[in-house]
């Protein structure tokens, strides 16, 4: 079946009206085309068209290279003609869609060459503090042993705490790691708490963020093993009498 050149010209219309306009005789033509074919949507590309403007109108930043052409554009630019319509007006956005980029181009002008105030970054807090805002809510544990110090503040509340460790040997990853062990009074007949694998710095100290895998109730005590595994033990089979350290509550 052949199509009818009605139709494809009756779309031709449509699509003039929705992005152009049309002359007096175009829309005379379109409305007895429409009455031909009652079943065509007379305002479907219309709003296509106009949901393709809105799309398009959203603001999107302007290379630098191209504010001097855009200024010469800005008083360049002027609204369409509109057209008389008898039946169907043409868009009133397509109608001040001149005015609508001369003044969107100007406003792109002052925008840009309003002065910015430079962003300043706020600095991460650091170990140091961390630990002393800590400490007014949280109790201390200390403990020594031949050259090797250590202290910790540990806040059962908000469990987190902060290790601070001098003296003790540096170790190659290769051949095993050092790992902190939590006391908590509330599981007597438990083994402690797995507090994490950490590195000691080449002169011996170590600076550590502690936050345990699962809930400590009541921390008594902390002990620092070396274990021969790089990423630690589940539990250390190393005896108490060889810790590398243990930090009990400090007195006073």
């Amino acid at each position: 079946m052949t199509p009818d050149p009605r139709r494809a010209r009756l779309d031709d219309l449509l699509a003039t009206e929705a992005t152009q306009g049309l002359s007096l005789d175009e829309a005379t033509e379109l409305d007895a085309l429409l009455l031909a074919f009652p079943d065509e949507d007379p305002d479907g590309l219309e709003r296509a068209a106009a949901a393709i403007h809105n799309a398009l109108a959203r603001p999107e930043p302007v290379p630098p290279a191209l504010l001097e052409r855009l200024q010469l554009a800005a008083v360049a630019v002027a609204p369409a003609p509109v057209v008389p319509r008898a039946v169907r007006p043409r868009p009133a956005w397509l109608a001040w869609s001149g005015w609508a980029v001369a003044a969107g181009l100007a406003g792109v002008l002052v925008y840009v060459q309003i002065p910015r105030r430079p962003v300043v970054p706020v600095p991460e807090p650091t170990f140091a503090e961390l630990r002393d805002a800590l400490r007014p809510q949280a109790p201390e544990f200390v403990g020594a042993k031949q050259a090797a110090t250590g202290s910790i503040v540990w806040s059962d509340a908000k469990q987190e705490g902060y290790m601070e460790l001098r003296g003790l040997a540096p170790v190659d990853p290769a051949a095993g790691t050092y790992q902190l062990w939590i006391v908590d009074a509330d599981r007597k007949d438990s083994e402690p708490v797995d507090g994490g694998v950490f590195r000691v710095n080449a002169d011996g100290t170590a600076l550590v963020k502690i936050r345990a895998p699962i809930r400590v109730k009541r921390a008594a005590a902390f002990a620092v093993t070396r274990e021969r595994d790089p990423n630690g033990v589940v539990v250390s089979k190393v005896k108490p009498a060889d810790y590398e350290l243990v930090m009990a509550p400090k007195k006073g």
